[in-house]
């Protein structure tokens, strides 16, 4: 299975913008496997203001093939590979924007109180 990870940082210290990350790694190899460096790869980056959405199409797209299964040439060798995601982790505001949580924009933007917009004083 492939585990998904997404990431906001900050290119610069002092500039706002932000750049997403998305990274990849094989699931189903033992966690000190897991843990290297080397088995980490890097899907691509979401630019400020960029579309998550329209970034990941052409990944799920590919992933839909997998999940069938496709054949392969692994080390020499005609392989059927059969993968699907087995999970998508990311910080919490990136969580949030996948699972359509809204910001502090929102009519109730806080999940911690629940208050109300325009019950909030300045």
């Amino acid at each position: 299975f492939i585990d998904l990870y997404y990431d906001d940082f900050g290119t610069f210290r002092n500039v706002y913008h932000s750049l997403g990350g998305v990274y990849v790694q094989i699931g189903n190899m033992p966690i000190n496997e897991r843990m290297r460096l080397k088995n980490h790869f890097v899907l691509g980056f979401v630019p400020f203001g960029g579309s998550f959405d329209e970034f990941i199409k052409p990944f799920i797209t590919e992933m839909k093939i997998l999940e069938k299964g496709k054949i392969m040439n692994v080390q020499g060798n005609e392989c059927v590979v059969i993968a699907s995601l087995g999970d998508i982790t990311a910080d919490l505001p990136q969580g949030n924007d996948l699972a359509g949580v809204k910001r502090h924009s929102a009519n109730r933007g806080c999940r911690t109180c629940n208050a109300a917009k325009d019950s909030l004083t300045s």
